[in-house]
């Protein structure tokens, strides 16, 4: 299943908020949060409980691209989507450097148009959890589709393509009507080896034939530019 969730972005300068112990955590999904926190690419950021002036840390930010997984089926269709970023702030935990991390769980709601969020914590130092409960999640809901939108998109035949195509068929008849010529003089007509290729006189005079018809553009090019205009082919 291909999942879209971009209809949930928040793009009216608002954001998601939830709380758990001291924190608020305000986030966004698919997009930036409205509220300012350490840079313009803060997708979650958390604050102490009343305080927006100042930023905690930036638990996840829009880029890189997350992790996606399914974690939980119904009847055999995914009802739980896995969204993990991996970007956030340092965190000094037992002696190493790790940046903070998020996970968002979307959970299949087919009455929810709007996300309900149902939980938001932290149950490992720097690594934090969202759920929420929304339609978005749910197979067969209409922004889902087995296939990704620019799958329905018309194919075009690549420039170049139709010449080269031309091309090939151009060399197979030949070879096809060399191979049965040759066969067919030889079971045939009985003609010995050297004779058997078809219309062999006529190319043999091939080379000759390009060479005139090359000759005649040329003086007809030429005569041209002088300004003659009566000179046949028979003058070359």
């Amino acid at each position: 299943y291909y999942y879209d969730f971009s209809a949930l972005t928040k793009k009216d300068g608002s954001s998601y908020r939830g709380s758990y112990g001291n924190y608020d955590v305000y986030f966004n999904i698919c997009g930036a949060v409205s509220i300012d926190c350490k840079d313009k690419e803060v997708m979650v950021a958390q604050f102490k409980t009343g305080f927006l002036t100042d930023c905690v840390a930036a638990i996840g930010r829009i880029d890189p691209e997350p992790v996606w997984s399914v974690y939980a089926y119904r009847e055999e269709e995914p009802i739980g989507i896995r969204m993990t970023y991996h970007d956030g702030d340092t965190c000094h935990i037992e002696g190493s450097d790790r940046p903070r991390q998020v996970m968002y769980h979307f959970e299949c709601d087919e009455n929810r148009i709007e996300p309900a969020i149902t939980r938001v914590g932290e149950p490992m130092p720097c690594m934090y959890q969202i759920f929420m409960d929304t339609a978005y999640a749910c197979p067969g809901f209409s922004a889902i589709s087995e296939h990704k939108p620019e799958d329905d998109k018309p194919w075009t035949r690549p420039e170049g393509i139709t010449f080269l195509v031309v091309m090939q068929w151009l060399l197979a008849g030949f070879f096809v009507y060399m191979i049965l010529g040759f066969i067919y003089n030889i079971a045939y007509a009985k003609k010995p080896c050297t004779e058997a290729i078809p219309h062999g006189s006529f190319w043999v005079r091939l080379p000759g034939l390009i060479k005139n018809g090359c000759l005649r553009c040329f003086d007809k090019t030429r005569d041209l530019k002088d300004g003659v205009t009566n000179r046949g082919y028979g003058d070359l």
